[in-house]
């Protein structure tokens, strides 16, 4: 399966730095709130431009690891900055799974992820905690 890049960036807004981490647990989360492929978001099917507040909800998943009370509002004030819009378009085209990438679970490139109750019934067959499993990863 194409493998998706952890990707955190540091971007500074009204004086105070914001951690901005896009990974796996990010973006299948993403997914998963919102019933919305993140290349759909990027891409939308049939052409045309992302909807704004689409990017605004994608953004704003990439800052709750570390800022859950960033709220809708913020993430959008935040987007209207160009210098963090560029950020944040660099780290999620960064941590999408590249043309050509294979990983080696032996998976089809492509194929569908687990879904989060897959994801948290290995973790409690592992013995590992059932809770959220979107927690910054290190790099």
């Amino acid at each position: 399966m194409a493998s998706v890049r952890t990707i955190r960036e540091v971007i500074k807004f009204e004086g105070r730095d914001y951690v901005l981490t896009f990974d796996w647990d990010v973006l299948s989360d993403f997914e998963e709130t919102y019933r919305l492929s993140v290349a759909d978001v990027l891409e939308p099917p049939g052409g045309g431009s992302p909807m704004m507040s689409r990017l605004v909800k994608l953004f704003r998943h990439g800052l709750l690891p570390e800022h859950p009370e960033v709220d809708l509002n913020e993430a959008g004030a935040m987007m209207m900055t160009a210098a963090i819009a560029d950020i944040f378009m660099g780290a999620i085209n960064g941590a999408m799974p590249q043309p050509g990438d294979n990983g080696e679970d032996g998976e089809t490139p492509g194929a569908n992820p687990p879904n989060r109750a897959a994801r948290r019934a290995a973790k409690s067959r592992a013995g590992g905690k059932t809770g959220s499993s979107r927690q910054p990863k290190q790099e």
